[in-house]
């Protein structure tokens, strides 16, 4: 097997090739079947799905000179030129690391030039809506009246940011998170390709942790493909991905079904001891809780689901030993709980508190205080909490609150409280006006705590001490200035 990411070496070349956006393909290759091209396209969705690839086939459509029903033949002098990724004719923008006006700009200068061997001069803009505002405002009247060998394509993942004015210039295409059914057939077609041997299970669970993204499925199969020893089985995907396996899924439910709390704890603990994702875990709980609800409530449930017969079959079963509102509150529960356990140091007692909170049929505030409850006890160390909140205020660029934290190695936890000792009076002030930011830092490790600045350990210079016994006789604010003492304010 080549070197090469699966991902880019079954990059699809041609309309025919792409799976999942058939409403969109069709629609390119009319247009350019027809000779009706537009001058800007807006492609939006979610990653990994194929927006730059059908940007790419476009392009190169556009310029062919035998098209094949819209798709590009491949063979021509215009296809055979475009095929090098370098080819000055097809300009890809990151807009991510050039969003700047100057960059647009300069995109504005170099559209005037004549495309070289070939009709068009396809710009294609992936990440958009990174652009600044001038920067789209630069970028405004080019695409309104661009030359007429110039087409757009603009590919966003996030289409609410672009500006209205933009919006109405393009033709815009909603790209579709792509099916398992369509996923599994194109990983049974490459792994037939590359001469792997799999279990169609194991496939089928790839596709459906691809989520609907292409790119995502084959960069999966990629690490599943150098962890399997000759063969992909479904029990190798499983270990790979820290995922759980249905059979599993069906068990916990039936334990929270029957209240055997029992059951339960010693279910977490033998998942914990596999050493399992416990946010994967709590992921995977609150899908099986929807698949059970679609179960419930859909006529044509497997065609959401696209399980294994024998699955649905154990899922149908199970989801009539809930009532709606039941699997409504468990997905709730479950889906809020993945930034508990993304910071807490005990992802197992979080867990425990989470499923007998559920199995007892506490509302979702009650589960939620007791989950914070639960992340506060235990193994929480302060001086790993402590490096945490260090951590964020040098990523948030708070230069001098986190240089000053950085030099503080005595903290503490005390019930609701979270001590910060200081020996030093120059400190004083800055921890402070820092005491928000410290506070929100705590927050985003998923703690509430209050921050408490203890100064007993500050040493005094005499001339504060005698300021501090005036203070008392006279119970006014005094200053000092220049290490004098300046009279009552």
């Amino acid at each position: 097997m080549e070197n090469t990411a699966l991902y880019r070496k079954y990059r699809p070349q041609t309309f025919e090739e792409v799976i999942g956006q058939e409403h969109i393909t069709r629609a390119l290759q009319n247009q350019i079947a027809s000779g009706k091209i537009g001058h800007a396209y807006l492609f939006t969705g979610s990653r990994g799905i194929g927006k730059t690839s059908i940007a790419r086939i476009f392009a190169r459509a556009v310029n062919c000179e035998n098209s094949q029903n819209g798709s590009p033949c491949g063979k021509c002098s215009a296809c055979t030129r475009l095929q090098n990724e370098s080819d000055i004719n097809i300009i890809e923008i990151d807009a991510a690391s050039n969003n700047r006006v100057d960059d647009i700009r300069e995109l504005r200068e170099k559209v005037k030039f004549m495309p070289v061997g070939t009709k068009y001069k396809v710009y294609i803009i992936d990440e958009v809506h990174m652009l600044s505002d001038s920067a789209f405002n630069a970028l405004l009247k080019t695409l309104e009246e661009p030359p007429s060998h110039v087409i757009f394509i603009l590919a966003t993942t996030e289409a609410h940011k672009l500006p209205a004015t933009i919006l109405s210039r393009c033709i815009r295409f909603d790209f579709r998170l792509v099916s398992v059914k369509d996923l599994t057939r194109l990983l049974q077609k490459v792994f037939d390709s590359e001469q792997i041997d799999y279990d169609e299970d194991a496939l089928r669970q790839i596709a459906v942790a691809g989520e609907g993204s292409v790119r995502d499925t084959l960069s999966i199969a990629d690490c599943i493909v150098a962890y399997a020893d000759g063969k992909v089985t479904k029990e190798g995907v499983m270990k790979v991905l820290g995922s759980t396996d249905y059979d599993l899924l069906v068990k916990f439910f039936g334990l929270l079904h029957d209240k055997d709390v029992g059951g339960v704890l010693e279910f977490v603990s033998e998942v914990d001891n596999s050493g399992k994702n416990m946010s994967v875990l709590v992921k995977e709980l609150s899908r099986h809780a929807r698949n059970l609800l679609i179960c419930r409530s859909c006529r044509q449930a497997n065609d959401i689901l696209n399980l294994p017969d024998d699955v649905f079959e154990k899922y149908m079963a199970q989801s009539d030993l809930f009532d709606e509102r039941t699997l409504i509150s468990y997905m709730q529960a479950f889906g809020g709980a993945e930034n508990e356990l993304r910071y807490t140091l005990s992802p197992r007692l979080l867990l425990e508190t989470l499923a007998l909170s559920v199995m007892t049929g506490s509302s979702g505030e009650d589960v939620k205080k007791k989950l914070k409850i639960a992340a506060q006890m235990g193994s929480i160390s302060p001086r790993t909490v402590w490096g945490k909140v260090v951590l964020y205020l040098k990523e948030r660029r708070l230069i001098a609150l986190h240089v000053a934290c950085g030099d503080i190695t005595d903290v503490a936890i005390s019930g609701n409280d979270f001590i910060i000792n200081i020996d030093d009076g120059m400190m004083l002030n800055l921890m402070r006006e820092g005491r928000r930011e410290i506070e929100s830092a705590l927050r985003w490790q998923g703690l509430e705590l209050n921050v408490v600045i203890n100064t007993k350990n500050i040493i005094k210079s005499p001339c504060e001490q005698d300021v501090e016994k005036l203070q008392k006789i006279f119970g006014e604010v005094l200053t000092i200035k220049g290490g004098k003492f300046n009279g009552i304010q």
